[in-house]
C-alpha cells in the first residue's frame, strides 16, 4: 500500500506542477500581448516610406496566380494513366486518350481570374475594421508623400523656386565642433546616430555632440541648464544644436516634449550674444532673431524659454544685456 500511495502522491504533484506551468505560460502570453499592443516604436517618414516600398516590392514578387487548382490533379492522374499504357491493350489506350482530351478541354473551358478580380475578392473577404485600417494607412502614405514634397521647397520663396536658385553655402558662423570630435570621423558619428535612433539626410552634416560643454556654450547658459535639471541633451538636441550653431538650414522632426524649443532657442541666444559683443545694439535696431509659432500658447512658452536664457546672461558679470 505504501508504494501505491507514493506513486499517487507523485502523480498529484506532477499534475499540480503542470497546471502551475500552464497558468504561468498563459499569464506570460497575456503580458507579452498587452506590452506589444501598448508599445509602438517611432518610425520617421523616410523610414516608413522605405518600409512601405519594400513591402510593395515583396508583394509583387510573391504574387502567384492559381488559375485552375484541379488542373494539376488531372495532369497527375493522366501521367499515372500514361505509365500504364504499356501493359494495357489498345482499347484501354484509346479510352485513356479520350479521357485526357476531355479533361484538358474541361480545364481550359474554366474561366481564369485576373489580378483585378483577385483584388476585389480579397477586399470582399476583408472585414470592416481591416478596411478602415487599410484606408487609414493609404491616407497616411498620401500625407507623407505631400509632406516630403513640401519639405523640399519649405525653406525657399516662390521667386527662388521659380528662378531655380539654389543655396550651397551656409550662413556665416564662428562656431566649430571640438577638434577631438572632428578627428573621430564619419564612422564614429554614425555610430552615435544609430545609438540614439537618428536619421539624418544632407551633405556635410555637422557631427553629433553628446555634451553641452562640447557645444561651447558660455558658463551662464550652462548654469541655467543645470538649474532646470537639464544635465545632457536629448537626441534632437545632440544633432540639431550643432547643425543650427554651424549656420545650416534644418528641418527637425521629433516627439512632443523632446526638446525642440531648446534646439532653436539656444543658437538664437548665441547669435544675439555674439552680435552684442561685436557691436552693442542701439534702440531701433534689430531684431536679430525671429520665431514663428502656430498658436499663442506655444509662442508664449517659447518666449518664456528665450527670456530665461537672456536673463541668465544679462545677470552674469562681464556679459552684455540681451533684450527680448
Amino acid at each position: 500500500m505504501s508504494s501505491i500511495t507514493d506513486s499517487n502522491i507523485k502523480e498529484a504533484w506532477k499534475k499540480k506542477r503542470e497546471e502551475r506551468r500552464r497558468q504561468q505560460d498563459q499569464e506570460d502570453a497575456k503580458l507579452q500581448a498587452s506590452v506589444s499592443c501598448i508599445y509602438t516604436p517611432f518610425l520617421s517618414a523616410a523610414k516608413r516610406r522605405r518600409l512601405e516600398q519594400d513591402e510593395f516590392l515583396k508583394g509583387r514578387n510573391s504574387i502567384a496566380i492559381d488559375v485552375n487548382p484541379e488542373y494539376d490533379e488531372k495532369n497527375n492522374n493522366n501521367e499515372s494513366r500514361e505509365g500504364g499504357k504499356k501493359e494495357s491493350n489498345t482499347k484501354e489506350d484509346n479510352n485513356n486518350n479520350d479521357d485526357k482530351q476531355e479533361n484538358t478541354y474541361e480545364s481550359h473551358q474554366q474561366p481564369t481570374l485576373s489580378l483585378l478580380d483577385q483584388a476585389t475578392d480579397l477586399k470582399k473577404k476583408i472585414s470592416e475594421h481591416d478596411q478602415q485600417l487599410l484606408a487609414q494607412k493609404e491616407e497616411e502614405s498620401r500625407i507623407l508623400r505631400e509632406a516630403s514634397q513640401v519639405q523640399i521647397n519649405a525653406l525657399q520663396a516662390a521667386s527662388e523656386v521659380a528662378s531655380g536658385k539654389v543655396y550651397d553655402t551656409p550662413m556665416p558662423s564662428t562656431w566649430s565642433a571640438p577638434r577631438y570630435v572632428l578627428a573621430q570621423g564619419e564612422e564614429e558619428w554614425n555610430k552615435v546616430r544609430q545609438q540614439w535612433h537618428m536619421e539624418v539626410e544632407g551633405t556635410n552634416v555637422p557631427p553629433p555632440l553628446k555634451r553641452f560643454v562640447d557645444m561651447k556654450f558660455p558658463s551662464p547658459l550652462l548654469e541655467s541648464l543645470k538649474t532646470k535639471n537639464i544635465a545632457r541633451p536629448t537626441p534632437i538636441q545632440i544633432q540639431g544644436l550643432p547643425v543650427a550653431l554651424a549656420g545650416r538650414d534644418m528641418v527637425g522632426i521629433a516627439f512632443t516634449g523632446s526638446g525642440k524649443t531648446l534646439t532653436f532657442s539656444l543658437p538664437l541666444v548665441m547669435i544675439c550674444l555674439e552680435e552684442e559683443l561685436r557691436l552693442p545694439i542701439r534702440g531701433g535696431e534689430g531684431p536679430l532673431g525671429f520665431i514663428l509659432a502656430p498658436s499663442r500658447e506655444l509662442a508664449r512658452q517659447t518666449h518664456d524659454v528665450v527670456r530665461g536664457f537672456c536673463q541668465a546672461i544679462s545677470e552674469a558679470p562681464k556679459y552684455p544685456r540681451l533684450y527680448t
